[in-house]
């Protein structure tokens, strides 16, 4: 009820109405500077990525059924041969040799779990897979039909798939299904969680 509100006398309301009218202002002002120029460029693109292309040109993901064959595959980057699997020993060894950088800092439920955790499960790969925005939780299937791991991301290079797919340097990034287990059972505490995630179906 908007009279209720204007008569409340709570402190986060009080602060929400004081900063309303320049939030609104500020989003008015994003709107017509970046948000409407970013979204007719976008169209412009579009229109000739379209023209060029034709029917060979996908849309965008929606909540259809989509199948994108890739593999597991490193790349090369500055010289460097990036491995396309990380593993949790990797991990801590990363946030040891990085210690008080933010980035590489570990949750705390993560921390003092090294010894119990078996340090060669796998925990992060890259691929192949030509991924877009809204593939975020897909799940990545093997050539047996099992569930491997999740897709979360795509790294800088991949960005380009709004518009061109190239495999040279762009990859999908995915969490392996086996760290999922295995922090599930020894950091999380959830064991039903997983007994339910690994149940086989006898028929």
């Amino acid at each position: 009820d908007p009279a209720v509100l204007a008569m409340s006398q709570d402190p986060l309301i009080l602060l929400a109405r004081a900063i309303d009218p320049y939030a609104r202002k500020i989003r008015e002002q994003y709107e017509e500077e970046f948000f409407g120029p970013q979204k007719e460029s976008y169209a412009q693109m579009t229109h000739i990525l379209f023209k060029q292309k034709g029917e060979s040109l996908y849309p965008d993901a929606t909540f259809t059924l989509r199948l994108s064959l890739g593999k597991m595959e490193g790349y090369e980057e500055g010289g460097e041969w990036l491995s396309p699997l990380t593993d949790i020993a990797g991990v801590y060894a990363k946030a040891t040799s990085h210690a008080g950088e933010p980035f590489y800092t570990l949750p705390s439920s993560w921390r003092g779990k090294e010894e119990i955790l078996k340090g060669s499960t796998p925990f992060n790969f890259v691929s192949t897979h030509d991924i877009i925005g809204g593939n975020s939780g897909s799940p990545m299937i093997n050539a047996k039909g099992e569930v491997v791991g999740l897709i979360f991301d795509g790294n800088r290079h991949s960005f380009l798939w709004d518009f061109e797919f190239d495999q040279t340097l762009g990859r999908a990034i995915s969490v392996h299904s086996a760290v999922i287990l295995e922090s599930l059972q020894k950091v999380y505490d959830a064991q039903r969680l997983v007994e339910e995630l690994i149940l086989i179906d006898p028929l």
